[in-house]
């Protein structure tokens, strides 16, 4: 067998262009995926590319792009590679993968150089498809995260004024007809609040725009009070609310304390909703697997009315209701959706067991991670007190500045409204401050933008900051606090909790 032929059929029968120049960067074998022509092969040998370019009248420019690969390999006896975009006449553009490839001898001198090239059109195309693509994604999320931040402001604002007002009412003394009133009133908003709530975080699980926030959390006083409210909530009702939190006072785990008081309110009330007469348990233990990493098992049980065996396959499903009566009087079908989808972003298991007329269980396992506590130095707690202060409410909306002076003790501290980010500026160039309440959302200007503003001001970069806002959404927070706010409030608030943030910041 002649060893040449052999070796020249294998390379004849490629797809890919191999060619074989001199170290003067001409032709001494050219393959038939390289040139078809067979008569413009031979021509070829023995010359250049800038010999073949302009033979055919073709753009030089190709020719030196090649030229200066081909010098590169031989300054540095090492391969190149590069891309090579040719115009077809259809209008399409080509492109190949070219390669260089010195073969060096044992003095350390080019002998030849072995070109080859592929043809990744198909490839280029497809990735400009794949950015193309991704960019439209990413602007579609942008565009749903804002909307939905949008939508949080608008229906939180109003909200905010009126779990206020009845916070306010609730100082009052009513006489019995009024303080049924007053229940109604107060019942219905909390069940307003809940279901926004309720709707914005399953559009925002279902928009992939979620994610943990983990901080260190003294687990057993978290858990008692998460679930003090239950205690009092069913106190008025025919249900008996049990609980054990099984576990040491000082185990500190990492968790998203958010994300684990939704599982778990979302799972209580659901039980609470379905047991209009008997028993609600919860029980909490935390399973170490190692001295670091283990699980904390949260369970809920019921003696309520059960799921159907049927049911429970779809019983996390958007919108499944197994008794819609019930449910069109307390929610909307998402607590339970919205509860499996946040198991899951922890990488935990829900599971759930019933027997129908005799009640249900669900048992839900989350990865947690065992924190070491620093040893900290509890403050005077007397030194918590608010002292008398000069506060700059920053607030376009006039009836959340009511609350504020409301929830604020104006006979104790000066306080000074600001409806817009020029007249917040001009102020504290006028005035010195201790404290600026900011609304994240001005109509002229960012909360952002405005903090910048304020904090290039004389005597006002250590001056603390509150962001207030009605978008509720972790990354708002985070984001608050990362450019420089010192505290994050989310409207609704209570006015124990506005209290506590600027006692924090001003301690």
């Amino acid at each position: 067998m002649n060893t040449n032929i052999f070796f020249e059929d294998i390379l004849n029968g490629m797809n890919s262009d191999v060619v074989v120049l001199s170290p003067e960067f001409k032709y001494i074998y050219i393959n038939k995926a390289a040139i078809k022509d067979s008569i413009t092969r031979e021509w070829l040998l023995g010359k250049n590319d800038f010999d073949f370019f302009k033979a055919r009248n073709l753009d030089l420019s190709r020719a030196e792009q090649r030229l200066h690969h081909l010098e590169l390999v031989k300054k540095t006896k090492a391969p190149v590679q590069f891309e090579e975009a040719t115009n077809l006449s259809n209008g399409k553009k080509e492109i190949k993968l070219r390669n260089y490839h010195p073969i060096i001898d044992g003095d350390g001198n080019i002998t030849m150089i072995i070109g080859y090239g592929f043809n990744i059109s198909k490839i280029k195309e497809t990735e400009s498809e794949l950015e193309l693509a991704r960019e439209k994604a990413e602007t579609l999320v942008k565009s749903q995260e804002d909307f939905l931040a949008k939508i949080s402001h608008d229906l939180r604002t109003p909200l905010n004024a009126i779990q206020g007002i009845v916070e306010m009412l609730s100082e009052f003394k009513f006489n019995e007809k009024e303080m049924a009133l007053f229940k109604i009133l107060k019942t219905n908003s909390d069940h307003l609040l809940d279901l926004v709530h309720e709707l914005l975080t399953h559009a925002r699980i279902n928009n992939s725009i979620n994610s943990l926030s983990l901080e260190e959390v003294k687990i057993k006083p978290f858990l008692e009070e998460i679930t003090d409210t239950f205690r009092l909530e069913t106190n008025s009702q025919s249900v008996n609310f049990n609980r054990q939190v099984l576990m040491e006072d000082s185990l500190f785990l990492s968790v998203d304390k958010l994300k684990l008081t939704q599982i778990i309110n979302n799972l209580i009330t659901n039980a609470i909703k379905f047991t209009q007469k008997g028993t609600v348990s919860f029980y909490a233990e935390y399973f170490p697997d190692t001295p670091r990493y283990g699980s904390l098992k949260i369970r809920i049980e019921d003696t309520g009315i059960g799921i159907p065996d049927e049911f429970i396959e779809q019983i996390f499903d958007p919108y499944s209701q197994i008794d819609s009566k019930i449910n069109l009087k307390k929610g909307i079908g998402l607590g339970l959706s919205i509860t499996k989808k946040l198991v899951d972003l922890h990488h935990g298991r829900i599971i759930i067991s019933s027997k129908l007329g005799e009640g249900s269980v669900f048992s839900v396992y989350i990865p947690c991670k065992q924190i070491i506590p620093k040893p900290t130095i509890l403050p005077d707690t007397e030194s918590l007190n608010i002292k008398s202060s000069q506060i700059l409410i920053v607030e376009d909306h006039p009836v959340n500045r009511f609350l504020l002076h409301n929830q604020l003790d104006d006979k104790k501290h000066t306080l000074v409204d600001a409806e817009d980010g020029e007249s917040a500026l001009n102020l504290c160039r006028k005035y010195q401050f201790d404290l600026i309440l900011l609304d994240f959302n001005l109509p002229d200007i960012s909360g952002e933008e405005l903090l910048h503003h304020i904090k290039k001001l004389p005597n006002y970069n250590a001056i603390p900051v509150i962001a207030i806002t009605a978008n509720a959404f972790q990354e708002i927070r985070q984001k608050a606090l990362e450019i420089g706010f010192s505290e994050f409030i989310s409207k609704p608030y209570r006015k124990d909790e506005l209290i506590q943030k600027i006692q924090q910041v001003l301690s």
